[in-house]
């Protein structure tokens, strides 16, 4: 169950951030919450 879990997560979420580190030169967000993170 948490390798499917994980797995999705690859695809779903990691690819968001490496965008960010990537082109926009982001190593983390100072914020938490989607609100917050959006607006950040």
């Amino acid at each position: 169950k948490t390798g499917e879990i994980y797995g999705k997560r690859k695809i779903d979420v990691e690819p968001v951030f490496g965008f960010l580190k990537a082109n926009l030169g982001f190593t983390r967000m100072s914020l938490r919450g989607k609100d917050k993170v959006k607006n950040e």
